[in-house]
């Protein structure tokens, strides 16, 4: 397993708490000393045993601006936010290991997970993760090809949410909702012309919501793989949103059904 480096307070931060192995926290001189927050972060770091180096800021600059480059996404190179952090790289689970988690759940568990079809942008897809984070999602699946995986620049996106969710990499996504659908679980998959709305569907089963890619939403051969497709009510004049947008409206939904079908606090 490799190493990834992530930076700003809250990725760094959430990785830490997630439990992952932190090899080194980099950060800004002036900063790492006093009562701020990135103080408090290198003396938890050095008391923990992890290796800390205090450093200009131009080095951090360098290092983001790097990482960007590999990743080819333009970010600001003061993204950082002062501090940068080497961790372990986290492995998506396959598919088998995740129905073997399925099977595990109490009975009368609705697992929710959501899927992504030909996502480009890792900011969609770290926002994405972010909300999934907040509502419980059980999972995300990822396909290994035609999307985004997960990049320093979805970590930071989704504000460190992308270490608490749990990744599913798949070579075909196709066959993963079927193989999905075989498990019990019932496939939803946004799609602006849809005739229900997610206010008309019930979303009170296990449950795999699929979101489509920037420019053309769904695919084709995916939208026929669903059981349902769905849409987002549009009162404006724009008839459509953004992809991490409409899947946040949407994972909001579906959590507001099962706390109104459950006591949710």
């Amino acid at each position: 397993m490799g190493e990834r480096i992530i930076w700003g307070r809250n990725a760094v931060r959430e990785a830490i708490s997630a439990g992952k192995r932190v090899t080194e926290v980099i950060v800004l001189r002036e900063a790492a000393d006093g009562h701020g927050v990135i103080a408090e972060m290198v003396r938890a770091a050095s008391a923990a045993g992890t290796r800390v180096r205090k450093v200009g800021r131009e080095s951090l600059d360098d290092m983001v601006r790097e990482v960007s480059r590999r990743e080819n996404v333009h970010v600001k190179a003061s993204a950082h936010q002062g501090i940068v952090a080497i961790v372990e790289e986290s492995k998506p689970i396959s598919l088998t290991e995740l129905l073997e988690w399925v099977k595990g759940r109490p009975q009368g568990y609705q697992a929710f997970g959501v899927a992504v079809d030909s996502l480009q942008d890792p900011r969609n897809l770290g926002a994405i993760m972010r909300t999934a984070d907040a509502v419980g999602v059980d999972f995300v699946l990822l396909p290994s090809r035609r999307c985004v995986g997960i990049t320093a620049t979805v970590v930071k996106a989704s504000a460190g949410g992308a270490e608490h969710v749990r990744a599913v990499e798949v070579v075909n996504l196709k066959q993963a909702l079927l193989e999905l659908k075989e498990a019990g679980f019932w496939v939803m998959g946004l799609d602006a012309s849809a005739r229900l709305s997610i206010w008309e569907a019930d979303f009170r089963v296990p449950l795999v919501l699929v979101i489509g890619g920037e420019s053309k939403g769904l695919s084709r051969i995916v939208g026929e793989k669903c059981d349902q497709l769905i849409k987002i009510p549009m009162f404006g004049h724009v008839n459509s949103l953004n992809a991490s947008v409409a899947a946040a409206v949407a994972m909001y939904e579906v959590l507001r059904q099962r706390c109104s079908a459950e006591a949710c606090t």
